[in-house]
C-alpha cells in the first residue's frame, strides 16, 4: 500500500499481538484493519465506500429481546 499505515502493539500482554491500520490518502478514512491475536489468528477487515458522520435513522437499529433471555437493568449493575 502507498497509503499511511500504523502498526500498533499493546503496552501489556493480552489477547492481541498487534493491530495494523491503513488509511486512505484521499480522505483519511479507514481502508484496512488487520489484527493478529495471541493464538496466531490473523484477521483482515477491508472497508469500502466509508462515510464519516452520516445521519442514520433511529429506526434503522432496533433491538428485540430473544425469547428466554433475562434483562438486567443498568441501574442494578454495580461498577
Amino acid at each position: 500500500f502507498n497509503s499511511p499505515a500504523v502498526h500498533l502493539k499493546p503496552k501489556k500482554a493480552g489477547e492481541v499481538q498487534y493491530i495494523d491500520v491503513v488509511l486512505s490518502l484521499e480522505n483519511d478514512t479507514l481502508i484496512r484493519l488487520s489484527i493478529l491475536d495471541t493464538m496466531g489468528n490473523l484477521s483482515h477487515f477491508h472497508f469500502y465506500k466509508s462515510r464519516i458522520n452520516t445521519d442514520i435513522p433511529p429506526d434503522r437499529f432496533q433491538f428485540k429481546v430473544p425469547e428466554g433471555v433475562d434483562i438486567v437493568q443498568t441501574n442494578a449493575v454495580k461498577q
